[in-house]
């Protein structure tokens, strides 16, 4: 037995100048099995619209994580090359301050025993300088005695 198709069974339940329908039991399974394959071939789309939309959102996701994670080891790429640039950068900093400090090693090196020698020199000259100091002092003390006393 066909199944009959929704208007089918609405005509068949139609109710016309006053009178009621009758609804018979076979009327009321095929009308129930029409109303079950329509909500089937609904379904069926849905699932069909659905599924493509989920493939695409699939791939549309897929890619945008593929995009992410290329981003991502760009990124990382970029500030590995900015790290090992400034690990260069550093490395001359540090060979040009250690330069630098042995150039200034040697220098005091060099000047060293001039700066001895300056260094006696100058204790010399301190040493003169209180001498003539107490020799002034000695003086100016027997002026002050002669001219007060």
């Amino acid at each position: 037995m066909a199944t009959p198709s929704i208007d089918e069974t609405h005509d068949q339940l139609n109710v016309s100048n006053g009178e009621s329908a009758t609804l018979t039991t076979a009327s009321a399974h095929g009308f129930t099995a029409s109303i079950f394959k329509t909500l089937d071939q609904i379904c069926q789309s849905t699932r069909d619209m659905t599924g493509g939309m989920e493939q695409r959102v699939s791939a549309l996701s897929g890619a945008g994580m593929a995009k992410f994670d290329v981003v991502l080891h760009s990124q990382a790429n970029e500030l590995d090359r900015k790290k090992m640039s400034l690990d260069v950068k550093r490395e001359r900093h540090e060979t040009e301050i250690q330069r630098l400090e042995d150039e200034l090693k040697l220098t005091q090196a060099k000047h060293a025993p001039q700066q001895a020698e300056l260094g006696e020199y100058l204790a010399l000259m301190a040493r003169q300088t209180a001498e003539k100091q107490k020799q002034l002092r000695r003086m100016i003390a027997k002026v002050d005695q002669q001219t007060h006393g």
